[in-house]
Order: C-alpha cells, then structure tokens, then sequence
C-alpha cells in the first residue's frame, strides 16, 4: 500500500467535510456519555426515592411503636392492623406495614400538607390550640402527625424547619411544647446516649428501692456527665429556645421516661417496678434538671443526628415527599377544618376524610407536591441563549441525530451537507431532522442580522470552541455518577441500621398482648417448685401455658406470635435462679467449691491454664474489662434467655481477644484457655448453678419442645453452652476436691 505524501495529508486534513466528520464522530461520544449519565442518573433518583421513601417508613413505624405502647394503647388499634405492625419488616406473606403511593390520596391532600409544611407559624398555631381542645390527640400530633411533616427529623434542612417550628410552638405555649418535644428524646440517636448511660449503672433501675434512690440519681447524673459528647445536638439547640430549660428537660424527658420505664428501654418488660420507686426517682432526676442542662450546654462537640446527606442535591424534589397513616390523613382533615375556625382567609379548601382511604392493614400512604426547587429548575433550563451559543447548540444537535457524514460528501455551506445527511435517514426519522435544520437556519440567520456569517470551518471552529469548554463538565458527569451511586449505598446502610433498631421494638405488641392476657389469665397462678425438679415437668408446664395463650389470642382476634421467648421470660421472672437452687440443694455446694478453690488457688490457676501468648492480653486491663463485664451481666440477668445473650457476647469478645494476638480461625482449642483465665479472674460465686438453670430452662426445654419458636435459640447459643460447660469440666478436673458427689 503507498504511502500518502504530505501534500496529499496536508489537504484533506484541510478538507472541511473532512473536519466536520471528524468533530462529528466526537459530538456523537459525547451524546453517548451523556445519555448514559442520564439513564444512570434516573436509575439513581429511583433507587434513592424509593431507599428514601422507606428510610421514613422505618422511622415513622419506631416512632408509631413507642405511641401505641404509651399506656397499652395498642391494644385498641384494630387488630389487623395490630398484626401487621406486630410483624417483621419485609414479612414474606406480605402482611407487613407497606408504602402506597395513590394518585387520589396525593391530590386530595397535596395542598394541605404543601400549605402546613411551608407556612410554619400557621401550622404551630393550629397544632398547639388543637391540642389544647383536643388533649386525647396530643400524642398522635407529637409522635405522628408533626414529625410527618419534617421527615422524622431524617436530614439536616428538615431538621432546622422542625427546630424553627418548635420555636413558634414554644410562643404559643411552652407547656404544649414539652408535650411535643418529647419527640427528640425517643429517637435513635439519643437512645444510644441513654443506654450508654443505664449499661453502665451500678445498679439498673429495676434493682433500685427507696434508700437507693439518691445513690440512683448520683450515679446517672455522673454518666451523664461522662457520656454527654453521645447527646445529639437537636438536644442542646432546643433547649437554646427554651425559656425554662429545666422544665422542658424535666417535663419532655425525665418524667415520661421514668414513669414509662419499659418504654424508654430504662427496665426489661418482665420487671416489675414499684410506682413508688420509679416516681422518686423521676423526682429525684428532676432536682438535678439544672446540672443536667448545662452539661448538655457546655458540650464541646455534641452528637449530630444520623442523616440521610446529599441526596437532596441529585433530586432536590425528595425534599416534598411525606408519609401518612390514614388514621394521620384523618387527623389532617380534622386540623384543616380547625384552621378554618382559628386562623383568618386560610387557602385551603375542607378536606373531609373518605373511608376508601382506610386501609385494612398498617399503610403508609406517600404524598409529594412540587416545590420551588422544580419551578427554579424549568426557569433554569428556558433561559434565553445568546445566538452564537443557540447556532451552535442547534447544529451540535443536528450532527449528533443525523448518520455519519460520508467521506464523499462536498458542499459549500452546512446546510447543503446536512440536506444530504437527511436524505439519507428513514422517512419517520426525516421529519424531526427538517425541522431541526429549519432551526439552524433561524438560528443562523439571527447570526447573519446580527453581521456575522460563518464558514463551515468557523462553525467547526466554533463547536471545538464549545467542546473543550464542556471539558470539566463531562469530567465531573463521570464524577457525579460514581458520587450519587456512593449516596444510594449510604442510604441502604442508614436503612440497614434503622432496621436492626426497629427488630426488637417490633416486639413491643407482643409483650403487650402477654401483658393483657397475664393480667385477665393470671396463668401463672398454677407453677410450682415441681417444674425445678424434672426438666419434662417444666416443659409440660410450658406447653399448657403456650395452648392457653394461643387459645385467649384467637378468642381476641389475634394472630399467634412468632416468638415465645417473651413467654418464656414472663415464666421464669417466677423462677429466679434462687427459687432453682433451692430444689438442687447440690448446686449450691458446688458453687462454693468453685468459688474457694479458684480465689484460693487463683495464680496456680492461671498459670496452669494460661498460655504464653495471653500473658500479654491479661496483663492489659483495657482489653479484658469489656469481656469480664459481660461476665458480670451474665451472673446478674434475670432469665435463662438473658443470660445466654450475655454468654453469646461474651464468647465472641473472648474470639476477638484470641485474634488480637494469633492469626487465623479461632477454634475452641484457642478459646477455652482464654475464657477459663476470664471465668478465674471473675471470681464466679454461681457458676455451676448458672449453667445448670441455663441447661434445664432453655437448652433442655429447646430439645424436649421443637415445635415451639424460640427465635433467641440458634446453633450459635448452643456452641456458647457446650464451650461453657467443657470449662466446668476442665475446672472440676484441676480440683478434684471438689465434692461432686
């Protein structure tokens, strides 16, 4: 093949057509990447609107959990949609609490919610003198209704709007206020701070009584004081609206959580706390209100809330999404009307509820509205371009639909070249691309009025030019992609982290049915020490107890539950370890053999057990409290089921010990001499009885009662048994005076 001379190169380089294919094979890349940023931006905003319609979901069904279970009110919800909250999330027969987008439910409430969430000091008005009239709504506007409006305080800029409704609503009334700030301390975040501080306690409110209760409020005041940096910041920048500080701390959460110790996660649902106690120690609480408030004041770096980021800048129209039961829509007719009474030439329209919005099992209805953002978006995208930038966007157009042009193709004007091109393109295509080149030549004779007229290689120029000015935006297209997908994964693990939280407060309905059927059944009237002496009597027992209660659920309506550990817990909070030991008169014995041979003989213990590589790991303090603390909440837990928890715990921290110092995976054969050492160095007074009741209330009674779920139960439990057990008998084999007889 020869070779082209440079003159021959020099022209068709110079060859307009030449160029203009050329530039015309890059125009068309470009319209490719954009293309695909747009289908993967689309993808995106889906993906993050429907992670971001169920993120509100989870939040709206924690706090739905904690309203329904304010003095058993959930009890008196109707019963399929009891069932349906009372089931896990995502529950594969579908009847699970679920999201509903329904065109009529949105028209029909779209400006009222639009009106409310814009129109702040309207909407505190309305809700403060609402609930003035109306107290037995107090906690539906509180725990539903207004945080509905702010998205459960799920973002920043929604967060900012609910602290700038709070202000207006502290105005109107500040005893209202503490009512509807007892919101910020039941979400998530500030739950963490509260168990930060009642893991901790010295004693847990449940074992407090009356000469402790100054001991109590001391103890809690200094973890407090410890754990403030956990508080989030919605905390500290209420209380700066606050006239009272004091108050609104004491009256939106000292007393709530203290006279609903269950419900703040401040008592187990088995335990049972004297009014008395709990009032003192409410009280006691409320004299250091003053303490506790400058401690949240003077916090240098304050918690913030978990939010959803960013989000809002890749679809700023997420902003006006809000979820709503129908018994919240119903709640909202009833406010607009009363708007209508209270405040003058309101705009909205009465909106009288329609049955056919009731739903039959828990449904969250979805309502979105346009906002300012999508108005300023469509000015922005009709903004007048100059006529050298709208002759080059309508050329640019033009290359970019048309077919590639041919290397043989010649004219003199660009018109004349794209003709061709269109001649070539199907005839329900050539259309469109007539009058697309009707637009260029407007285009381009604006231009031409205007006293200039370009060349086909000034047009090319003028494209180029335009080209690399886009250089940064295409670079930050491919950017913006990687970046948006990186905010959809930090949505789904804000949904996974909300999830995990919402598991165990699903149960709340269930222990409120064992609650009620406890209270009307009383069928624990009928236990005796005899379930203590045979492992089949206890499980016979079991088994009467768990028919009685499915009998009474479906006499009420209700579904069975889907896991008896609450049952199982409510038995044996009758049967503490104590009332155990009493019929295995040789468990005690065994217990004191333990304790004296293993203080007496601790460091003969150790050294026999202990291997080289732990020397390090039991001489660091800071490594092996966490584990020896688990084992101080084995031995105080209450029910067999709790203590297998803390037992499970203290297992895998006793794994994470072992990898701190060997590689690789961690068998018995590496764990056992760890936990041996830790059980030695805890000073154990029960250990074989605590292991025993464990084996003869839950172990056993799992083997003897397959069919009955215990979703506490799994394999994992029962390797944490047998590695415990296999140490008693290591212990037993190092002191063969222990009388086992």
């Amino acid at each position: 093949m020869s070779k082209k001379s440079p003159r021959n190169e020099s022209k068709t380089e110079k060859s307009p057509e030449i160029r203009l294919r050329k530039f015309q094979l890059l125009l068309k890349r470009e319209e490719i990447l954009n293309k695909f940023q747009e289908e993967e931006l689309k993808k995106i905003k889906e993906n993050i609107q429907d992670e971001y319609e169920f993120i509100l979901m989870i939040n709206r069904l924690l706090l739905e959990y904690h309203m329904n279970s304010i003095n058993n009110v959930g009890l008196k919800i109707p019963q399929p949609i009891f069932d349906s909250l009372a089931m896990p999330i995502n529950d594969p027969n579908g009847k699970a609490p679920h999201i509903q987008e329904k065109k009529e439910v949105t028209n029909y409430y779209r400006h009222a919610v639009e009106h409310f969430s814009n129109n702040l000091i309207d909407f505190s008005r309305v809700c403060v003198e609402f609930a003035q009239t109306h107290p037995e709504h107090l906690d539906r506007l509180t725990f539903s209704i207004i945080p509905g409006f702010f998205a459960f305080l799920t973002s920043e800029m929604m967060t900012d709007k609910y602290l700038m409704f709070m202000k207006h609503v502290i105005d109107h009334s500040p005893e209202v206020a503490s009512s509807f700030g007892r919101l910020v301390f039941v979400l998530p975040d500030f739950r963490i701070f509260l168990n930060k501080i009642t893991n901790k306690l010295a004693k847990p409110v449940k074992q407090v009584r009356s000469e402790g209760v100054r001991r109590f409020k001391k103890d809690f005041c200094e973890l407090w004081v410890k754990y403030i940096e956990y508080c989030p910041s919605i905390v500290r920048k209420l209380l700066k609206l606050c006239p009272n500080k004091e108050g609104f701390l004491s009256n939106a959460f000292i007393r709530p959580a203290f006279q609903s110790l269950k419900l703040y996660e401040l008592a187990p649902y088995i335990a049972n706390v004297a009014p008395e106690i709990s009032q003192a120690i409410s009280d006691s609480l409320c004299e250091a209100a003053k303490t506790l408030v400058q401690e949240i004041e003077n916090v240098k770096y304050p918690a913030s809330l978990y939010y959803v980021r960013d989000i809002f800048d890749i679809a700023p129209e997420i902003a006006n999404t809000f979820e709503f039961s129908y018994i919240d829509l119903k709640l909202i007719s009833e406010l607009v009307d009363y708007s209508h009474t209270t405040l003058r030439k309101f705009p909205v329209k009465s909106i009288p509820f329609k049955e056919s919005f009731m739903t039959r099992d828990y449904t969250v209805y979805v309502i979105k509205y346009e906002g300012k953002h999508i108005n300023q978006r469509i000015r922005k995208n009709t903004v007048q371009l100059s006529s050298n930038d709208a002759l080059e966007y309508e050329l640019r157009t033009l290359l970019t639909e048309v077919n590639v042009i041919p290397l043989g193709v010649k004219d003199n004007t660009m018109e004349g070249i794209l003709w061709k091109q269109i001649l070539l393109s199907g005839e329900d295509q050539r259309l469109h691309l007539e009058m697309k080149v009707h637009d260029f030549k407007k285009s381009y004779q604006r231009v031409a009025d205007e006293g200039k007229a370009y060349s086909i290689l000034e047009l090319i120029d003028l494209m180029q030019k335009k080209f690399d000015e886009r250089a940064n935006e295409r670079t930050e297209k491919v950017k913006s992609v990687s970046k948006f997908n990186a905010s959809v994964v930090a949505l789904k693990g804000i949904k996974k982290k909300l999830i995990f939280t919402v598991a165990p407060r699903s149960l709340i309905f269930q222990y409120q049915l064992v609650e009620k059927w406890n209270e009307e059944k009383s069928p624990l009237k009928s236990l005796t020490d005899a379930v203590c002496v045979k492992r089949e009597d206890f499980a016979n027992f079991f088994k009467n107890i768990v028919d009685d209660f499915n009998s009474w659920l479906g006499m009420k309506g209700y579904n069975n539950i889907n896991d008896y550990a609450i049952v199982h817990n409510l038995i044996m909070s009758q049967i503490p370890l104590s009332r155990f030991m009493a019929r295995q008169p040789l468990l005690t014995k065994m217990d004191i053999g333990i304790y004296r041979a293993m203080t007496e003989n601790k460091d003969e213990f150790l050294k026999h057990t202990s291997e080289e590589w732990m020397e390090h790991i039991l001489g660091n303090k800071k490594l092996i409290d966490p584990a020896l603390n688990l084992l101080k909440a084995y031995y105080d837990a209450q029910t067999p089921i709790d203590k297998i928890q803390y037992l499970n715990r203290f297992r895998e921290k006793v794994d994470q010990l072992v990898k701190y110092e060997l590689t690789g995976e961690v068998g018995a054969d590496q764990a056992t001499p760890m936990i041996l050492a830790l059980i030695c160095i805890s000073e154990p007074r029960n250990f074989d009885s605590n292991l025993e009741y464990i084996d003869f209330f839950f172990k056993s009674f799992t083997e003897l009662c397959p069919n009955i779920p215990l979703l506490k139960h799994n394999s994992q439990s029962n390797y944490t048994i047998v590695m415990m057990q296999a140490s008693l008998l290591h212990i037993k084999n190092q002191f063969p005076e222990i009388d086992m007889s």
